[in-house]
């Protein structure tokens, strides 16, 4: 051991010997204390005890929801892509279908005017539920 440690163990030596001390000077507790302690500490455990199983529920309520968004989410997206895929057939042209001269940064595909469409609604959605700057959330076209 060097000095250092050794230095730095003379002060909890000292705690330790005041703590010794004062453990011999205490009475024991009556039983009914005892008893009484004992028993809030239970509750307390107990109370902790339902706490945790409660957000445990919530979690897994909270889990099925996202599970049902986000299937939701899959639905919505396999329409629009067979409604963009058909309107692309019959009118190959339709303003929605245009590009608006931007890329997405992530895919490099044209930004059209129905995406246009899709991240107004998107960013009313993120603020009316809190969200700070939605756009961020999205691939951005550059």
């Amino acid at each position: 051991m060097d000095v250092t440690e050794a230095s730095a163990l003379v002060p909890l030596e000292a705690e330790l010997r005041a703590l010794n001390a004062y453990s011999r000077d205490m009475r024991p507790l009556e039983p009914r204390v005892h008893v009484a302690l004992m028993q809030e500490a239970l509750s307390i455990v107990d109370q902790q005890h339902r706490r945790v199983r409660e957000w445990r529920e919530q979690a897994h309520r909270l889990e099925r929801e996202l599970a049902l968004e986000s299937a939701l989410a899959a639905g919505l997206l396999a329409q629009a892509k067979a409604l963009k895929d058909a309107l692309r057939l019959v009118h190959p042209d339709h303003i929605l279908l245009r590009p608006t001269g931007r890329n997405f940064s992530d895919t490099g595909q044209a930004e059209t005017n129905l995406t246009l469409i899709f991240n107004h609604a998107f960013d009313v959605r993120a603020a009316e539920l809190g969200l700070d700057e939605p756009e961020r959330a999205r691939a951005p076209a550059l």
